[in-house]
């Protein structure tokens, strides 16, 4: 059959979003057995993208090209947070605590990687920069669809997981079966819209949301066939405190 987790974003856009520094970073994490968690970074500086290249006379051969400390703390499957250390270095972020290891690439804002942790669980992570004037927003939930490649249709379920910073967005998708989908999409005031392609496959998801949840509905199409679709629902990724 066909799910979420069958369609990925081949064209990697940066869907906008701007690239303000920021000391901190709001995000999540997400387990190939589908669980979520919350994910706070703060560095010692502001950041927002890899030290560029200069030209030769153009000044230091790299822009804020210094290591820059992290600290912050990570969740999963609502369990107890667990404080990480680490550092970002040339755009690389690797960070470790407790049985945690969190690997990734901070490009424009905008956070993503892998992660490994007591369980054992592994999985992906995404964050974007959170600053007063635009602060992020991390929201977790379930969708649940029809696959209708079959006869009659099946069921198809799953957990999501996203970032929502200004108007951009960054999450994963983790279907029933265990197949991941990371995505990006654009974002207003109160409403996402999500797209993502793999060769004839597309997947598009539509909604609304606040800092307290969010609600849509969404649908996969073999070129122009919708051969899956449903409706999604979440809150916040919250961990006890």
């Amino acid at each position: 059959g066909v799910s979420l987790g069958a369609c990925s974003d081949d064209d990697n856009d940066d869907d906008g979003g701007g690239s303000t520094a920021a000391t901190d970073y709001v995000g999540l994490v997400s387990s190939t057995d589908g669980q979520t968690g919350p994910l706070d970074i703060t560095f010692a500086s502001a950041v927002s993208a890899p030290p560029i290249l200069q030209e030769p006379g153009a000044g230091p051969a790299r822009s804020s090209g210094a290591p820059v400390n992290a600290t912050g703390t990570v969740a999963l499957g609502g369990n107890a947070p667990v404080a990480i250390t680490g550092t970002l270095d040339g755009g690389a972020l690797n960070m470790t605590g407790t049985g945690w290891t969190l690997a990734g690439t901070l490009s424009n804002g905008k956070l993503t990687g892998t992660f490994t942790a007591p369980g054992p669980a592994n999985g992906t992570l995404v964050a974007a920069g959170s600053t007063a004037g635009t602060p992020a927003i991390a929201l977790c939930g379930s969708y649940a669809g029809q696959d209708f490649t079959t006869n009659p249709p099946e069921d198809d379920f799953g957990t999501f997981s996203l970032v929502i910073a200004g108007t951009s967005v960054l999450g994963t998708v983790v279907s029933d079966g265990g197949s991941v989908l990371s995505f990006t999409g654009t974002a207003t005031a109160s409403t996402v819209t999500i797209t993502a392609t793999q060769g004839s496959l597309t997947l598009t998801a539509s909604g609304e949301y606040d800092e307290f949840g969010i609600g849509g509905s969404y649908a996969i199409k073999y070129t122009s066939t919708t051969v899956n679709a449903g409706s999604f629902s979440g809150g916040t990724c919250e961990s006890p405190t």
